[in-house]
Formats: C-alpha cells, sequence, structure tokens
C-alpha cells in the first residue's frame, strides 16, 4: 500500500513539474515572438545596438535547450543555411564580414529553437502565444502612434516617412507590412476580420503600399478557401467596409487639399518617388554584380558590392527582394536550395488546403518577399520553425494512430483465429 502511494505522489510531482515548466516555456515563448516582433525596443535606449528581442530569445533558447530535446527541421531548410552560411565564410577571404553574418546565424539558431520548442508547448498554445503577442504589438503600435501624433501628421500631409519613429525597425513600410502577416495566426478564426482591418487602417495612414497588397492576397484568399454559403455575406461585409474606408481617403486633407487616396495612388504610380527609383537603381546594380560573380559575396555584402560597382552611396541594407537578396548574398546555389523552400512550403499549404495558420504566414511572407522584407528576417524563420514543429507533431500523431490500428487489426485477428478453432472443437 505504502508503495503504490509513494508511486502515485511521484507521479503528481512529476505532472505538477511538468505543467510550471510548460508554463514558464509558454510564457518565454511568448516574450521571445512579442519582441521578435517589436525588434526595435532596447532596454538601454533608441540608439542601443542591443535589443529587448535578443534577451528574450537568449532566454528562451536556454530554457530549450535545458528542458527539451532538440529537434532539426527538415533538410531542405537546413541545406539552405549550410549553404549560405559555408558560401559566406568562403566569400569572407575576399570580401569584408558584415553584421548581417551574425543576423543569419541568429535566424538558423531561432529555427531549431523555435522547432523544438513549439514541438513541447503543442498546436494550440504555440498558436496562442502568436495571437497574444500580434495583438500586444499591434495595441502598442496604435498607442505609439498617438503618443508621436506630429510624426504621423507628418507623413500624412508631407510625406515624412523618415522621420517616424517605429516599435518595428525598418520604418513605417516593414512596421504595417509585419502587423499584416500577424492577420494569419487568426486565420478561419473569429478575430481574422477585425485583426485585418485594424492593421489595414494602420497601413493606410502609413500609405503603405505593401500593406495594402497584403491585406488584398489575404482577403482573395480567405474568400477563395471559404465555403460557398459564407462568400456572399463575406463578400457584402468586405464591400461595406471597403467602400466606407475609401470614402474616408476620398476627403481631402484641410491643410493640403490632397487627399490621402490621391497620395496613396501618387506613391505608387508615381516613378519618380525616391523609394521607387532608388529600388530601380539597387535592381539594376544587383544584376551587374550578379554577372561578375554569381556565386555569392557573402551576407548582406550585396548592397555593398553594388554601391561600388555603380558608384552610388544606398543607405539600405538589402534590396527589398528577399529571392534577389539570397542569389547577391549565398549566390546561385543558395538562391536554388532558398527556391526549394519556397516549393516545400507551397505545396504544404496545398496538402493541408490552406488551413494552417503557420503555413499561412510563411505562404504570405514568401509571395511579399518579392517585394519587401530583407531576406534575415528572425520572425520569418520562426514562424517556418513552428510550422516545421506542427508537421512533426502531426507525423508523431499518424504514427500512433497507425500502430493502434495495428494492434487492433491484431487483437481481432486472434480473435477470430481463437474462435475458428473453438467452432473446430465444438
Amino acid at each position: 500500500m505504502n508503495t503504490i502511494t509513494a508511486n502515485v505522489k511521484k507521479i503528481h510531482i512529476g505532472t505538477s513539474h511538468e505543467h510550471a515548466q510548460n508554463k514558464i516555456l509558454f510564457a518565454l515563448f511568448s516574450s521571445a515572438i512579442l519582441f521578435i516582433l517589436l525588434n526595435n525596443i532596447s532596454p538601454f535606449g533608441d540608439s542601443s545596438q542591443f535589443k529587448m528581442h535578443q534577451i528574450a530569445f537568449g532566454a528562451l533558447a536556454i530554457f530549450t535547450v535545458l528542458t527539451t530535446r532538440i529537434i532539426i527541421p527538415h533538410i531542405i531548410i537546413l541545406s539552405f543555411f549550410v549553404c549560405i552560411i559555408f558560401t559566406s565564410i568562403i566569400s569572407f577571404f575576399f570580401y569584408p564580414i558584415d553584421d548581417q553574418f551574425v543576423n543569419l546565424l541568429y535566424c538558423a539558431a531561432a529555427l531549431i529553437i523555435f522547432t523544438s520548442s513549439a514541438v513541447s508547448l503543442g498546436k494550440e498554445k504555440s498558436l496562442k502565444a502568436c495571437q497574444i503577442a500580434f495583438s500586444i504589438g499591434t495595441i502598442a503600435v496604435i498607442i505609439k502612434n498617438v503618443v508621436i501624433w506630429d510624426q504621423i501628421y507628418s507623413l500624412l500631409v508631407l510625406g515624412y516617412r523618415a522621420f517616424v519613429y517605429g516599435l518595428i525597425s525598418g520604418g513605417p513600410n516593414q512596421e504595417g507590412s509585419w502587423l499584416a502577416l500577424g492577420a494569419a495566426f487568426f486565420w478561419k478564426k473569429k478575430g481574422f476580420w477585425p485583426y485585418l482591418f485594424i492593421t489595414l487602417a494602420i497601413n493606410i495612414v502609413y500609405t503603405s503600399r505593401g500593406g495594402l497588397i497584403i491585406f488584398m492576397i489575404f482577403m482573395t484568399l480567405h474568400i477563395l478557401t471559404s465555403k460557398n454559403a459564407s462568400k456572399v455575406i463575406i463578400g457584402a461585409f468586405i464591400a461595406l467596409l471597403i467602400s466606407a474606408f475609401f470614402t474616408y481617403l476620398y476627403i481631402a486633407d484641410h491643410t493640403t487639399g490632397i487627399s490621402l487616396l490621391d497620395r496613396i495612388i501618387g506613391r505608387a504610380l508615381n516613378t519618380h518617388d525616391m523609394g521607387t527609383v532608388g529600388r530601380i537603381k539597387l535592381s539594376e546594380g544587383a544584376l551587374e554584380a550578379l554577372l561578375r560573380n554569381p556565386f555569392g559575396y557573402g551576407a548582406s555584402n550585396g548592397v555593398w558590392i553594388i554601391n561600388i560597382l555603380t558608384g552610388h552611396n544606398f543607405i539600405e541594407g538589402n534590396v527589398h527582394n528577399i529571392y534577389l537578396q539570397f542569389f547577391l548574398d549565398g549566390g546561385v546555389q543558395s538562391l536554388f536550395l532558398y527556391m526549394m523552400v519556397f516549393c516545400y512550403f507551397i505545396s504544404r499549404n496545398f496538402r493541408t488546403r490552406f488551413r494552417d495558420p503557420f503555413l499561412i504566414f510563411v505562404l504570405m511572407y514568401l509571395i511579399v518577399g518579392f517585394f519587401r522584407f530583407r531576406g534575415y528576417d528572425i520572425m520569418a524563420f520562426s514562424v517556418m520553425g513552428m510550422s516545421e514543429a506542427i508537421r512533426l507533431l502531426q507525423k508523431r500523431e499518424n504514427f500512433a494512430k497507425s500502430r493502434r490500428s495495428a494492434r487492433h487489426a491484431n487483437y481481432i485477428s486472434r480473435r477470430g483465429l481463437q474462435r475458428a478453432r473453438e467452432s473446430s472443437l465444438a
């Protein structure tokens, strides 16, 4: 009796310990996602290179290594990282070492850590953590915009984008785009449309073309994958809200007499816009650099070599196209492997019939990556890791089901043989 009681106590203590461990992991996981999203927040002031996301991710990484089993993601994603890291190391014998090489290693670490920690948390808790992080991040950006309304007003009236402080690095365009991608975590949930339209409003204020494109892709994909009965209702609801938004956009500003809609269309069609001109010149320089060396210049040395070849002094650290960026930095071999990563996630979306929120996030990132983002985006590879964790969990579940089915079939077979013998003896 005492032995049974002792064993029950051990099981209870073990369960309590595991429950407490999962709570800590969930808190660290959520914090890491939040600060990777709000990657411009620093505990030592805005000018510091030391950011909160480094502290949050470091805490998650240490806890994950100490308490869970490290899991390696799919060989295709791993091969891409091995290739571009190896190419960068070789290129450093000929070209300077850029700090983005450290960021590349950070992305690889995030992929592995989030794969391992998400396997321990499970799909539902991992998804809940992402929903909490992006909701808090969106609220924080809204509060920030209210506080710095003078900067937002200058952006709306005069188009001064460089002076707008952001909680997400890269300026208003990047901030609006990352928040919009967060709608994937509410995919097919009640909060999807409210979140999507809140981020649409933020992107309209920022006059962000990328954010508006993300909204249109999300809207189209949601309608195409919805059931027939709900398409009419959703379509009518969207049409009503879009009409309201465009009515607001068309109201002229009392200072300049120019409507916000005119400003957005003007930026989209204006080929003399500084951002558009800069990207065209960057792309031209990238093509020249690739013709000289198609095997890569090392992590984020692409813009450095473009500056040398073109004689310009581009302040950007990337070419605003993740595929072109990886082509420049890692060469044709890295681009080939990244395109395999692209096909891998596209095929998984089709196999799951566009139902998995993590895969939807990665899909949107890969599509928008043709004109937005830097390539070495920690958030993107973190979510890729989560999607890998869900795949592995599903694989384990399917394996367990097949074993249970096999045992059941074996049991039925044995019972059938036993009954046959009994009937023959009778």
